[in-house]
């Protein structure tokens, strides 16, 4: 009966020790992570989610993405009509506050800015 009880105290120590987990190890949520919208004619509205999938909509379209980040690129892979993109649109980001500045890095040198602010 001692060594049941030894055994369930063990068990029981590990099981404490195993619930901490990794704690600080875990990854911080990125500052894109929540909706952003823009002021301008288009209404658009952007939600980058934890998971690496977003939505967007504007007064013409609505569709759902993939995204990744590296630096401060912005890669967003558009799933229209059932189909995903292969190739992703690409933007520079930077985000200041409630502030959020893409720049479309495939319109030349010096690309076209995008404002959002944080709901």
């Amino acid at each position: 009966m001692k060594k049941v009880c030894i055994v369930i105290l063990v068990l029981f120590v590990l099981c404490l020790f195993a619930g901490c987990g990794a704690g600080g190890a875990q990854e911080e949520a990125s500052p894109l992570v929540g909706k952003w919208k823009s002021a301008d004619l288009m209404e658009e509205v952007y939600e980058f989610k934890a998971d690496g999938t977003g939505h967007n909509e504007n007064v013409l379209l609505a569709y759902d993405f993939k995204y990744d980040t590296d630096g401060d690129q912005l890669n967003i892979y558009a799933e229209l009509f059932g189909m995903e993109s292969d190739e992703a649109m690409m933007f520079s980001y930077s985000i200041n506050g409630d502030t959020l500045i893409l720049t479309d890095m495939s319109a030349g040198e010096e690309g076209i800015s995008y404002e959002y602010t944080r709901e």
